[in-house]
Protein backbone atom coordinates (compact mmCIF):
# COMPACT_ATOMS: atom_id res chain seq x y z
CA UNK A 1 0.00 0.00 0.00
CA UNK A 2 3.03 2.25 0.78
CA UNK A 3 3.99 1.79 -2.44
CA UNK A 4 1.08 2.56 -4.08
CA UNK A 5 0.78 5.96 -2.20
CA UNK A 6 4.60 6.51 -3.32
CA UNK A 7 3.99 5.57 -6.50
CA UNK A 8 0.78 7.86 -6.89
CA UNK A 9 2.15 10.93 -5.05
CA UNK A 10 5.41 10.92 -7.59
CA UNK A 11 3.03 10.63 -10.20
CA UNK A 12 1.03 13.44 -10.12
CA UNK A 13 4.32 15.88 -8.84
CA UNK A 14 5.38 15.04 -12.24
CA UNK A 15 2.15 15.71 -13.94
CA UNK A 16 1.33 19.00 -11.86
CA UNK A 17 4.90 20.43 -12.73
CA UNK A 18 4.80 19.50 -16.31
CA UNK A 19 1.98 20.94 -17.71
CA UNK A 20 3.52 21.55 -21.22
CA UNK A 21 2.32 25.49 -21.21
CA UNK A 22 5.47 27.89 -21.75
CA UNK A 23 5.14 31.34 -20.98
CA UNK A 24 7.19 34.18 -22.68
CA UNK A 25 7.84 37.73 -21.95
CA UNK A 26 9.29 40.61 -24.18
CA UNK A 27 13.52 40.62 -23.69
CA UNK A 28 14.44 42.81 -21.40
CA UNK A 29 14.75 46.35 -21.89
CA UNK A 30 17.87 49.00 -21.82
CA UNK A 31 18.78 50.32 -18.58
CA UNK A 32 17.36 53.85 -18.20
CA UNK A 33 19.28 56.61 -17.01
CA UNK A 34 18.15 60.09 -15.99
CA UNK A 35 18.74 63.57 -17.15
CA UNK A 36 18.76 66.17 -14.10
CA UNK A 37 16.71 68.68 -15.88
CA UNK A 38 13.89 67.55 -18.31
CA UNK A 39 12.81 69.93 -20.96
CA UNK A 40 10.10 68.22 -22.61
CA UNK A 41 7.52 65.69 -21.18
CA UNK A 42 6.30 62.53 -23.13
CA UNK A 43 3.33 60.62 -21.97
CA UNK A 44 3.39 57.30 -23.66
CA UNK A 45 -0.73 56.22 -23.34
CA UNK A 46 -0.97 52.18 -22.85
CA UNK A 47 -0.48 50.92 -26.16
CA UNK A 48 -3.52 49.39 -27.77
CA UNK A 49 -3.50 45.95 -29.51
CA UNK A 50 -5.44 44.00 -31.94
CA UNK A 51 -8.23 42.24 -30.59
CA UNK A 52 -7.03 38.57 -31.65
CA UNK A 53 -3.70 39.78 -30.17
CA UNK A 54 -4.93 40.55 -26.29
CA UNK A 55 -5.33 36.58 -25.26
CA UNK A 56 -2.58 34.90 -23.79
CA UNK A 57 -1.32 33.09 -26.52
CA UNK A 58 1.11 33.91 -29.34
CA UNK A 59 -0.30 34.62 -32.58
CA UNK A 60 1.39 32.81 -35.44
CA UNK A 61 0.49 32.82 -39.26
CA UNK A 62 0.25 29.00 -39.88
CA UNK A 63 0.12 30.18 -44.30
CA UNK A 64 -1.15 33.31 -46.35
CA UNK A 65 -4.90 33.28 -44.94
CA UNK A 66 -4.71 31.35 -41.22
CA UNK A 67 -3.75 32.60 -38.22
CA UNK A 68 -3.47 30.41 -34.67
CA UNK A 69 -3.17 31.50 -31.48
CA UNK A 70 -1.12 29.16 -29.11
CA UNK A 71 -2.35 27.03 -26.13
CA UNK A 72 0.62 25.66 -25.20
CA UNK A 73 2.92 28.57 -25.51
CA UNK A 74 1.67 32.07 -24.10
CA UNK A 75 2.24 35.39 -23.05
CA UNK A 76 3.23 35.96 -19.14
CA UNK A 77 1.39 39.46 -19.01
CA UNK A 78 -0.87 40.80 -21.10
CA UNK A 79 0.73 41.88 -24.48
CA UNK A 80 -0.67 45.43 -24.68
CA UNK A 81 1.12 46.26 -20.64
CA UNK A 82 3.98 44.51 -21.97
CA UNK A 83 4.28 46.44 -25.18
CA UNK A 84 3.35 49.87 -22.99
CA UNK A 85 6.65 49.06 -20.38
CA UNK A 86 8.79 47.98 -23.02
CA UNK A 87 8.03 51.30 -25.17
CA UNK A 88 8.25 53.43 -21.96
CA UNK A 89 11.43 51.91 -21.27
CA UNK A 90 13.19 52.66 -24.56
CA UNK A 91 12.13 55.54 -25.19
CA UNK A 92 13.57 56.91 -22.05
CA UNK A 93 16.34 55.96 -23.08
CA UNK A 94 16.45 56.83 -26.39
CA UNK A 95 15.22 60.77 -25.64
CA UNK A 96 17.86 61.90 -23.45
CA UNK A 97 16.71 65.20 -22.12
CA UNK A 98 13.03 64.07 -22.04
CA UNK A 99 11.23 62.94 -18.89
CA UNK A 100 9.06 59.44 -20.71
CA UNK A 101 5.92 58.88 -18.03
CA UNK A 102 2.67 57.09 -18.91
CA UNK A 103 1.08 60.02 -16.78
CA UNK A 104 0.19 63.61 -17.68
CA UNK A 105 0.87 66.61 -15.67
CA UNK A 106 0.29 69.40 -17.70
CA UNK A 107 -1.69 70.68 -21.29
CA UNK A 108 1.55 71.09 -22.57
CA UNK A 109 2.81 67.61 -22.71
CA UNK A 110 3.60 65.62 -25.39
CA UNK A 111 1.02 62.52 -26.15
CA UNK A 112 1.90 59.16 -27.90
CA UNK A 113 -0.67 57.18 -28.89
CA UNK A 114 -0.07 53.28 -30.17
CA UNK A 115 -1.59 50.62 -31.48
CA UNK A 116 -0.47 47.56 -32.66
CA UNK A 117 -1.97 45.65 -35.41
CA UNK A 118 0.03 42.66 -35.93
CA UNK A 119 2.23 41.09 -33.59
CA UNK A 120 3.04 37.51 -34.75
CA UNK A 121 5.40 35.13 -36.15
CA UNK A 122 4.74 33.64 -39.57
CA UNK A 123 5.20 30.11 -41.51
CA UNK A 124 8.18 31.06 -43.64
CA UNK A 125 10.68 32.28 -40.21
CA UNK A 126 10.11 36.08 -40.17
CA UNK A 127 8.23 37.75 -37.35
CA UNK A 128 5.81 40.24 -38.16
CA UNK A 129 5.64 43.95 -36.44
CA UNK A 130 2.84 46.23 -37.48
CA UNK A 131 0.88 49.21 -36.68
CA UNK A 132 0.35 52.98 -36.17
CA UNK A 133 1.33 55.66 -33.45
CA UNK A 134 0.04 59.10 -33.46
CA UNK A 135 1.90 61.92 -31.38
CA UNK A 136 -0.12 65.17 -30.13
CA UNK A 137 1.05 68.07 -28.83
CA UNK A 138 -1.42 70.88 -28.08
CA UNK A 139 -3.69 70.90 -31.37
CA UNK A 140 -0.69 69.91 -33.28
CA UNK A 141 -0.86 65.86 -34.70
CA UNK A 142 1.36 63.62 -36.31
CA UNK A 143 0.60 59.86 -37.52
CA UNK A 144 2.96 57.57 -38.90
CA UNK A 145 2.75 53.71 -39.94
CA UNK A 146 5.05 51.69 -39.47
CA UNK A 147 5.65 47.44 -40.31
CA UNK A 148 8.96 45.53 -40.02
CA UNK A 149 9.42 42.12 -41.36
CA UNK A 150 12.52 40.44 -39.33
CA UNK A 151 14.04 37.17 -39.82
CA UNK A 152 14.06 34.55 -37.16
CA UNK A 153 17.98 33.38 -37.06
CA UNK A 154 16.66 29.88 -35.68
CA UNK A 155 13.32 27.91 -35.00
CA UNK A 156 11.10 28.01 -32.13
CA UNK A 157 9.29 30.11 -29.95
CA UNK A 158 11.84 31.65 -27.39
CA UNK A 159 13.41 32.66 -30.98
CA UNK A 160 9.96 34.47 -32.08
CA UNK A 161 9.69 36.67 -29.18
CA UNK A 162 13.24 37.60 -28.96
CA UNK A 163 13.01 38.59 -32.23
CA UNK A 164 9.81 40.67 -31.76
CA UNK A 165 11.36 42.30 -28.55
CA UNK A 166 13.88 43.11 -30.76
CA UNK A 167 11.29 44.58 -33.61
CA UNK A 168 9.86 46.10 -30.31
CA UNK A 169 12.76 48.09 -29.61
CA UNK A 170 14.11 48.94 -33.04
CA UNK A 171 10.51 50.26 -33.64
CA UNK A 172 10.64 52.50 -30.17
CA UNK A 173 14.04 53.84 -31.71
CA UNK A 174 12.05 54.97 -34.75
CA UNK A 175 9.80 56.68 -33.16
CA UNK A 176 12.56 58.38 -31.04
CA UNK A 177 14.24 59.48 -33.64
CA UNK A 178 10.70 61.29 -35.52
CA UNK A 179 9.47 62.84 -31.69
CA UNK A 180 13.17 64.21 -31.96
CA UNK A 181 12.97 66.06 -35.64
CA UNK A 182 9.19 66.94 -34.83
CA UNK A 183 10.28 68.48 -31.59
CA UNK A 184 12.98 70.47 -32.75
CA UNK A 185 10.84 71.99 -35.76
CA UNK A 186 8.25 72.98 -32.99
CA UNK A 187 11.18 75.21 -30.90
Amino acid sequence: MKKWILASTLLLAACSSTSGVSYYQLPAQPAVTQVAQQQQVLVVNPVSVADYLSGTGLAYQTNDVEMVLTQQNQWVDNLGSQLTRTLTANLTHDLPGWQVTPTSASANDWQLNTQVERFQGRYDGKVVISGRWLLTHGSQRWQKNFELVLPQNADGYPEMVRVMGAGWQQQAAAIAREVTQIAAGQS
